[in-house]
């Protein structure tokens, strides 16, 4: 681990030599300056910068700022500090251990909101890619299906052996393209998400039924679906967005489905209280390892054990976003080849 440099700015020299002596005991390497500070962080490239609040000056916070250094404010007579600035700052610098605790303290600080940054930034350059493939893609897909219902129109007409093959080989390019379709709407539902451009359209719906007839439309595209449902409520009737909570139960009892055995149970359970409905979806599957529980709701990720079962790494990404977007949570809990359950809170919406 290499040693941290901090870049010590006050007033009287003293000062200087005083909290020199001090980080050197403490194991820092320490730089004195109090002109020139943008030719000394350049050179000497510290880690942080303790700062008199005696001399903060216009030119030496720019300096500071402009190398993106984290800064601590002390003062060298151990009194309360009024800042017109808000900088963290240290009321009594000659205490070590406060001393010590507030360096690491801040450079912790400093180094989340790197971290966070870089998120952030890695995030909108995801989601301006995601909506250049919707944009790029929408169009050729959409002329691709009419040419297909055109073509498929003529073989129709003749009924020979020969038009019935190319029908065969026509719906198979239509449901590849269908499928690419429908990756382009869960990339363009998770866009509207991320941009806060998603709209909440409430109906009354009476859940119970809505579970059973999601499950029903599950179970008839996975012939190997086996769902047990049950259902605890103050009110079976309920307000909500039902587009929202569809793309939100869809996508989690498909990847239930799809990444279980064939003909094993998935156990889906809905409870509503006064103020908020919680949904479980517990499959005795694959499951999740452990270094993948922290990605499983980034985009376009999947999992380290899922190599040979088909999905795009969207559906997740989607469910935790309609979920944050209506003020819930999701959770997940999961033992490899044992299974996984996840759970879904969301707050009914006044």
């Amino acid at each position: 681990m290499s040693i941290v440099k901090v870049l010590v700015i006050a007033k009287e020299s003293w000062i200087s030599l005083d909290l020199k002596y001090r980080l050197r005991r403490l194991g820092y390497k320490t730089i004195v300056a109090r002109e020139n500070l943008s030719t000394v962080i350049e050179i000497e490239q510290p880690d942080i910068v303790l700062l008199d609040h005696q001399v903060i000056e216009s030119e030496t916070v720019d300096a500071i700022e402009s190398a993106e250094l984290p800064l601590l404010c002390f003062n060298p007579e151990n009194q309360q500090m009024n800042l017109s600035v808000d900088f963290p700052h240290l009321t009594n610098p000659y205490q070590e251990t406060v001393l010590d605790t507030a360096i690491r303290g801040t450079l912790h600080q400093h180094q989340t909101q790197i971290k966070l940054a870089q998120q952030l930034n890695h995030n909108q350059k995801q989601i301006e890619l995601l909506h250049t493939v919707d944009h790029e893609l929408r169009t050729p897909l959409s002329t691709m299906l009419i040419t297909l219902d055109w073509i498929e129109l003529i073989e129709q007409e003749e009924l020979s052996e020969r038009s019935l093959q190319k029908l065969d080989h026509l719906s198979l390019a239509r449901n590849s393209v269908q499928r690419m379709a429908e990756f382009l709407d869960r990339t363009s539902l998770f866009c509207r998400c991320q941009s806060g451009n998603l709209s909440f359209r409430s109906s009354w719906i009476d859940l119970p039924a809505f579970c059973t007839a999601l499950i029903f439309e599950v179970e008839q595209l996975n012939c190997n679906a086996n769902i047990r449902f049950t259902h605890q409520s103050v009110n079976s009737i309920i307000e909500f967005d039902e587009m929202i909570l569809r793309q939100i139960l869809v996508n989690l009892l498909n990847n239930a489905v799809k990444y279980s055995n064939r003909g094993s149970i998935v156990h889906f359970s809905v409870t509503c209280n006064l103020d908020e409905m919680i949904f479980e979806i517990r499959d005795q599957g694959i499951g999740i390892a452990e270094r993948d529980r922290e990605l499983i709701f980034t985009p376009l990720y999947r999992g380290s054990n899922v190599e040979t079962i088909p999905g795009t790494g969207m559906g997740l990404a989607i469910v935790q976003q309609l979920v944050s977007a209506c003020g819930g949570s999701i959770t997940v809990e999961s033992t490899p080849n044992r299974g996984s359950t996840f759970t879904v809170t969301l707050p009914f919406r006044n």
